[in-house]
């Protein structure tokens, strides 16, 4: 999430992406993600400092969290093209699913340009999900969901 001047690279640059293109092609099926809200992961590392006064302690944990949904990485999408007022032009743009290999293939030559924005095309594939709840680590029930 955004928090005052500090932004979300990646879900801002969807948003862009979404909002001035007319359609997106995107893979059939995509990989799991687990986003957290910014506020979410200051509270966890703020009870985190107070919790541990033992320096060398802290520097040994090691902590895998996430956000409290899990969700597709075209579920992702979606939410976000949702997120823009009905009527208005950034909430038209049309998601085209295509196969998963014929959408890598058509999308190859993007190696040669840039081998980092492939990359990252390649990660929309990818399982980020599974670890352990911010809540569980705060004793919360409330989770935030993304975009909702």
């Amino acid at each position: 999430g955004n928090i005052g001047r500090y932004e979300d690279k990646n879900v801002n640059l969807l948003k862009k992406a979404i909002g001035y293109l007319p359609f997106l092609v995107i893979p059939n099926k995509s990989g799991l993600r687990q986003p957290i809200h910014a506020k979410d992961l200051a509270k966890f590392i703020f009870k985190l400092v107070n919790n541990y006064s033992n320096k060398e302690n802290f520097n040994k944990q090691k902590f895998l969290i996430g956000g409290g949904e899990i969700l597709e990485y075209n579920e992702m999408l979606l939410r976000i093209k949702k997120s823009f007022p009905k009527n208005s032009y950034n909430s038209f743009c049309l998601f085209i699913k295509i196969n998963n290999k014929l959408f890598y293939f058509l999308f190859s030559p993007l190696i040669l340009i840039s081998p980092k924005f492939y990359e990252s095309l390649l990660r929309i594939n990818s399982n980020l999900a599974y670890f352990e709840s911010f809540s569980n680590f705060l004793e919360e029930e409330k989770t935030r969901k993304f975009l909702k």
